[in-house]
């Protein structure tokens, strides 16, 4: 089995993700977490691009997703199904297309570079308002910023992913309301795919996720992780 978790910054995909892992784990399946950019040779250079330490233009910034993803699914997710592993991942395919559309690149071309790549078998959007999401950021970012300050790290030894400027935060509403609408166009082609109302408390949110999980294997369309 193959679940990817999607959504908006802030979302919650990526506590989402490791929730449904747990579960997963506890009834005695074989389940791996894993994510994207990956910590491969591609998606290191991916990070230092986002963390802007180097430059690329936004198609070759693509390409280079696509190449991570080759590399992921060679290396990590194919693999791991063939061994009858759940496989978890925190962003794929439709990150990839609702972000770089909504920077203002062709989608067309984005769905396929993207089209020969094995497709989940379910897809979780995370749906969230976007001014929450970015809340949220916002009070992960000041409370890394505290504790940085209460150990004594508190100069330009900072993780850059964590101390993030906050005003720079709020402007990224308008974008982030793009992305959160082409995620919600990508779904209604997709009947493998749910949108998940992610403002509610995470409890209300992982019990959801699991009911459909349940629906699935109800069907059997999915099996259940063998104990």
């Amino acid at each position: 089995m193959f679940i990817a978790f999607e959504g908006i910054d802030g979302s919650g995909k990526s506590k989402q993700a490791a929730i449904l892992y747990r579960r997963l784990k506890k009834e005695g399946g074989r389940t791996l977490l894993t994510n994207e950019p990956t910590d491969g040779p591609i998606g290191t250079i991916i990070r230092k691009v986002l963390e802007k330490e180097d430059n690329f233009d936004p198609y070759s910034l693509q390409l280079l997703f696509a190449a991570d993803r080759a590399y992921h699914i060679g290396t990590v997710i194919a693999p791991a199904v063939e061994n009858d592993t759940t496989v978890v991942t925190d962003r794929y395919i439709y990150s990839t297309i609702a972000y770089g559309s909504a920077a203002g690149l062709d989608r067309k071309w984005l769905v396929e570079v993207n089209s020969r790549f094995v497709k989940p078998d379910i897809t979780f959007v995370m749906d969230i308002d976007p001014e929450i999401a970015i809340k949220r950021v916002r009070r992960r970012a000041l409370e890394f910023i505290r504790q940085s300050i209460k150990y004594g790290y508190n100069d330009i030894e900072m993780d850059k992913r964590n101390a993030v400027d906050t005003t720079e935060l709020f402007e990224k509403v308008d974008f982030l309301a793009k992305v959160r609408k082409i995620y919600r166009e990508l779904s209604k082609s997709n009947s493998n795919c749910h949108i998940v109302d992610a403002n509610r408390e995470v409890e209300d949110i992982s019990e959801e996720i699991m009911r459909i999980l349940e629906r699935y294997r109800g069907s059997h369309r999915l099996a259940r992780p063998r104990t």
